[in-house]
């Protein structure tokens, strides 16, 4: 499969089988370097302050000198945290030609495999007919997630802008629940909604509804799996919307041996990342 790097604030790699690690102000964190003073609650790191204070005056503990509040440093510190992987599947009926939903069905159980080699989180999101739904509210069964994508329902119009709008209403639950939480939501579109959320129109209310998703700060990836070579819907505004990867979905196909559930064309492939 190709690798899909999500970028996030962490300070581990986050290797297979470990949780990610982010900054905390919390004191039961592991120390990993030293801090200037701030307004946060005071957690001295005694050998960060001896340093300085021997940077400042080299003579200071052999003259027995004071140590000043210029010397002080505090410790900076990571807990562990896990991600959210938010999956949300366009189920409509522009998807629902049979060899390009078994291939998104398997394009999401891989995603979920990668959630289940880091202990993350999963949830997961359709939308088709007038609205979306949480189809599995967030959960560590990987393996029910996997049952619920197996049985995914399919038909009717593309309600794109409440798919997004339902994801950014979970991520944000989630994280009052969990501050330390990361959520990651991946779309799987052909990106041709025509079911207005907020307005009359569903191109502009899916750009404003991805755009909510980049002002929160949330990591994204937009998989496109629209088939038609000749345009490429509104994914890729979608995902600069959400200031988040672009990637079209027979890149991702090729990658996990799915080529024979592609029609026999030759795809143009298109990646666009936010700086």
């Amino acid at each position: 499969m190709k690798h899909l790097e999500f970028h996030f604030p962490r300070l581990s790699q986050g290797k297979r089988g470990r949780r990610l690690a982010t900054p905390t102000r919390s004191r039961h964190g592991r120390y990993v370097k030293p801090r200037l003073p701030d307004a946060a609650d005071p957690d001295v790191a005694l050998d960060a302050t001896l340093r300085a204070a021997v940077g400042r005056d080299p003579e200071i503990f052999r003259q027995q000198r004071p140590l000043t509040p210029a010397d002080l440093r505090y410790k900076r510190r990571a807990g562990k945290s896990q991600a959210l992987l938010l999956l949300v599947v366009d189920a409509s009926g522009s998807m629902s030609a049979q060899r390009r939903m078994a291939a998104a069905k398997q394009l999401a159980l891989s995603f979920l495999v990668q959630a289940y080699q880091r202990r993350d989180r999963v949830g997961m999101i359709v939308f088709h007919g007038a609205n979306a739904r949480v189809l599995l509210p967030p959960t560590n069964s990987v393996s029910l997630a996997r049952k619920k994508l197996q049985v995914l329902p399919t038909g009717g119009k593309t309600p794109l802008a409440h798919g997004l709008h339902l994801a950014l209403k979970v991520a944000r639950r989630e994280l009052q629940r969990q501050k330390s939480l990361i959520p990651i939501i991946v779309v799987i579109s052909d990106g041709n909604p025509n079911v207005p959320c907020f307005s009359q129109d569903a191109k502009a209310d899916a750009l404003k509804a991805a755009a909510a998703i980049a002002r929160l700060g949330l990591p994204a990836l937009f998989v496109d799996t629209n088939t038609n070579f000749m345009e490429h819907g509104l994914g890729l505004a979608l995902a600069k919307a959400m200031r988040c990867p672009y990637e079209r979905f027979e890149t991702i196909a090729a990658g996990l041996g799915l080529g024979h559930l592609l029609p026999k064309k030759k795809a143009e492939l298109f990646y666009w990342s936010p700086e």
